[in-house]
């Protein structure tokens, strides 16, 4: 601990650079000519901080006496005063250099005296443990500018500042420096500052971005400075404590959705530097939740470009994450098993990389090709698969199994297990109508068979051998090099397809036979047989759907109540693990048909499920969704109902987007009073005795002071981050929605009650559009378009206007709260014309100076309605908290 002399010490040390650079600063603004400037700027440089020589010539003496500014510290507190400079006061000098000299005298000095006095308070570098810790602070005065509304003199000042400073200090760099004389939260400080700086940029700049500050290259150059940074410290000491610090840099860099350029920047550098260092292993598990499964798609994705053959890709993707890892992690697993074989559509080249990877593991593993080949036939010989899944997605996992046949024994494909489903199954192929499915369906019969057999049966279907048939034989014979099959195949075309299209109900139908029959006159006599059923065929069971064409057809039959039911459990899941072509394929009919779907069956969770089904497409889909949903808002024939519904998806779609949707909480309260009336219901002996056993104890810990934790009691969830996909889309949501409430009928048209009602609700569903988008670069327009939209209805005097009050309140605390206080401030708090800030009007309609009712009810509802927010976003809030905060609140 530090010591009261020292306390007291550094106190005064304070005290007299605060005064010295209080005056130092005042010169600087009161100057006439730049000799001035240029010896205040020296003093600090050399007396605090490592100048470089040259700063000499403007202020020679480093000795404290001869200092203008600072010459009341003694010589004993020299050391500490650098120290004291640097830990108090070089944020704040470093923004008043940005903001007085840069803009006033920077211009003005030479090359050789920007470098000298003002580059070098921000670029100098030494090894000293005061100027190790400036690095981080001044970084984020470089950093925080961005923000201000200034001229474009110090933006670009800052620019080139940043450019170079960048350049200087590396991601490995500031571990270094940050693992030495700071904290992991000083590190995620950086981290944050670090991967706003293009949002920055661009925000700043009204013209054309530069290079450096590009999202992609400004992350490719972060990508190459955390691979040297893991090369650096492969097998160093503090390896182990290095692998926390670059995995919350990598995590954070994939939830924004850099995981494409990472990849790419990863495979370059690590294919030119091999051996892979072992320490990328240890990141591996330790990544995210999510991210590990983005990257490791985008890298898989990428690699049959970036390599020069599957055998090579495959190692070279072994060698980087390890198959103790890709076995240990479960989202890994799952990528493996589940998505990259039956939900994605890869291309050829990396799907044959998908498959030798699963191939160089064994039994008993799970990821083995043996292991998987039962599931992997089962779901391609499924009629449902068959009839609803795209032929792209049949496409892709017939060349999957075809693929694995390489790999697999003549034992292995004659197992009896594997027969069964093949030769069972191959029915639906033979019975297609379509000429693409089976073509798919006799050339993989035809392969299996070959295999199966050991070569003594020959199975051929006569096909025709074109482009299509030749690839998918060669894929599946071990035989062929697969790298050349890949190399000359030729890609099919719209062209190269055979024209089936997909199953329709009319195809399935046999058409009706009719034939001649020959008519015998000795036969009229004879009294024919009543053929017909007497009962009615019993109603097929109905089924879950799986796929989105078959959700559709379900939706689409309202009278079957099995099969409206199902759909609606399952629709939700359905939209969430669809491919996007699927989702934008029927997204918009489906959307349809939930948004005016009735409740005619009266099922128990129907709004829910209606609700999650239709947010799930917008999340999907959100472009051509919002603008379907806001065009039926304004719809003259849409009734309120519709409306309101139409907010409500809106709001939610944004919250799911953003990352910000509440989970469900756990109904304690009705679990536990279950509990009490089963316990009152029960009324036996031995309930009583048990209840009796469980007072005794209870009283006897009362006693004995202990307390007694359920085990059964569920732990807290745990905070979990994700990325915001709502920023680039949001605009599509508020500029219609809001754009079309001036030019519509339907506000004039609704009586005074409804038009109260809406107008309330849609302020309140674009204020949480507005809150949703974040930090996201159009933050400031969305901000501005909806304050003009709210601000001109604060005078509006119709019955039912309190609840609109209530949701104007609610939309200013929006506004405040989204934008940071210097945009703030510089968006609403300055006025062209001369007149009143729009900050001043609002702070003064706020304190009742336009306002009924007076300063203090209005008061309430603003501090009640910042609650009710507040609590809408918190995921882990208990009913404790959620009351008091609500008193406070009231």
């Amino acid at each position: 601990m530090m010591s009261v002399t020292t306390k007291r010490e550094n106190d005064n040390v304070k005290r007299i650079i605060k005064n010295g650079l209080q005056a130092l600063h005042q010169d600087i603004l009161q100057a006439d000519d730049v000799k001035t400037v240029r010896e205040a700027l020296g003093e600090p440089l050399v007396l605090f901080l490592n100048c470089p020589p040259s700063v000499s010539q403007y202020y020679p003496s480093s000795d404290l006496s001869c200092s203008k500014y600072f010459s009341s510290l003694s010589l004993q507190d020299h050391t500490r005063a650098g120290a004291v400079f640097v830990d108090s006061f070089l944020s704040q000098h470093l923004q008043f250099l940005l903001k007085q000299v840069g803009a006033n005298w920077l211009p003005t000095f030479n090359h050789d005296e920007r470098v000298d006095l003002f580059d070098s308070y921000f670029l100098e570098r030494s090894g000293e443990d005061r100027v190790k810790r400036a690095l981080l602070t001044k970084f984020q005065s470089l950093a925080d500018v961005l923000t201000w509304k200034d001229s474009n003199v110090i933006i670009k000042t800052v620019l080139r500042l940043l450019s170079a400073f960048l350049q200087e200090h590396d991601v490995l760099d500031f571990y270094g420096t940050l693992n030495e004389v700071a904290s992991f939260e000083e590190w995620k400080s950086y981290v944050r500052t670090l991967v706003s700086l293009p949002d920055k940029v661009a925000n700043a700049l009204t013209g054309k971005q530069p290079a450096f500050f590009h999202p992609e290259s400004f992350v490719e150059s972060i990508g190459r400075d955390i691979e040297n940074a893991i090369r650096v410290m492969n097998g160093a000491v503090g390896e182990q404590t290095a692998v926390p610090w670059m995995v919350h840099l990598i995590d954070t860099l994939v939830r924004l959705g850099h995981a494409p350029t990472l990849a790419e920047t990863w495979i370059r550098c690590l294919t030119q530097r091999r051996p892979v260092p072992p320490m990328w292993q240890g990141i591996w598990r330790n990544l995210g939740t999510i991210e590990s499964e983005r990257l490791a798609l985008s890298i898989i994705v990428r690699l049959p470009t970036a390599v020069g053959t599957i055998e090579d890709a495959t190692a070279f993707f072994l060698e980087w994450i390890g198959t103790d890892t890709i076995s240990s992690i479960v989202y890994l697993r799952h990528l493996f098993l589940r998505k990259l074989p039956y939900d994605a559509v890869l291309s050829l080249e990396t799907l044959a990389v998908v498959v030798d990877i699963m191939a160089s593991f064994r039994e008993p593993s799970g990821l083995s090709l043996k292991t998987n080949m039962v599931p992997l036939l089962q779901t391609w010989t499924d009629t449902t698969f068959l009839k609803y899944a795209s032929h792209e997605q049949h496409k892709h996992l017939t060349y999957f199994i075809l693929l694995a046949l390489r790999y697999l024994s003549d034992d292995d494909l004659a197992d009896a297990a594997l027969q069964n489903i093949f030769l069972s199954g191959m029915r639906v192929y033979l019975e297609s109508s379509d000429n693409r499915v089976r073509k798919l369906g006799l050339v993989t019969a035809e392969c299996i068979g070959n295999r199966a057999s050991g070569g003594s049966v020959a199975l051929n279907f006569e096909i025709d051998e074109d482009a299509d048939v030749k690839t998918m034989r060669a894929l599946a014979n071990p035989k062929e090099d697969l790298d050349l099959v890949l190399s000359t195949r030729t890609v099919p075309t719209m062209s190269h397809i055979s024209a089936g299209g997909p199953v329709t109900e009319s195809q399935t139908k046999p058409a009706p036979v009719t034939a001649e029959v020959e008519e015998d006159s000795d036969d009229e006599d004879l009294t024919p047989y009543d053929l017909q059923e007497n009962e009615t065929p019993a109603k097929a069971k109905a089924i879950q759907p799986v796929y989105m064409k078959q959700l559709l057809d379900s939706l689409k039959a309202a009278d079957d109540a099995d099969r409206l039911e199902l759909a609606l459990q399952a629709g939700g899941a359905i939209v969430r693990r669809a491919t996007v072509e699927d989702a934008q394929e029927v997204g918009l009919e489906l959307c349809s048909r939930a948004l005016y779907l009735q409740n005619n069956f009266e099922f128990a969770n129907f709004d829910q499920q209606r609700t999650d089904l239709v947010v799930s497409l917008v999340a999907r889909v959100p472009i051509e969704l919002s603008r379907y949903l806001i065009d039926e808002f304004y719809r003259e024939k849409s009734n309120l109902k519709t409306r309101l519904d139409i907010l409500n998806f809106l709001t939610l779609s944004a919250l799911r987007l953003s990352g910000l949707e509440p989970s469900p909480e756990k109904p304690v309260i009705a679990e536990l009073n279950g509990r009490r009336e089963k316990q009152k219901q029960l009324g036996t002996a031995e309930s009583q005795s048990r209840l009796d056993e469980a007072q005794r104890i209870i009283s006897e810990r009362l006693k004995a002071k202990t307390t007694y934790k359920r085990a059964g009691m569920a732990k807290s969830a745990q905070a979990r981050t994700s990325i915001n996909s709502f920023g680039p889309v949001a605009a599509y949501f508020l500029f219609p929605l809001l754009g079309k409430a001036s030019t519509t009928a339907i506000f004039s048209s609704a009586n005074s009650s409804q038009t109260s009602q809406l107008l309330s609700r849609l302020v309140v569903t674009a204020g949480s559009i507005v809150h949703c988008a974040g930090n996201s670069p159009d933050s400031r327009k969305l901000a501005r378009e909806y304050f003009n939209f709210i601000w001109s209805l604060r005078f509006l005097d119709a019955p039912g206007t309190d609840r609109l009050r209530h949701a104007l309140l609610f939309g200013i605390s929006v506004v405040l709260n989204c934008l940071p206080s210097t945009l703030l401030a510089s968006e609403f708090g300055t006025d062209s014309l001369g007149g009143q800030s729009e900050l001043v009007e609002l702070h003064q309609w706020l304190i009742g100076k336009h306002l009924p009712f007076g300063l203090s009810y209005w008061r309430s509802i603003l501090m009640r309605e910042q609650m009710f927010w507040r609590l809408k976003q918190s995921r882990t809030t208990g009913r404790s908290q959620r009351q008091s905060l609500l008193k406070r609140g009231m």
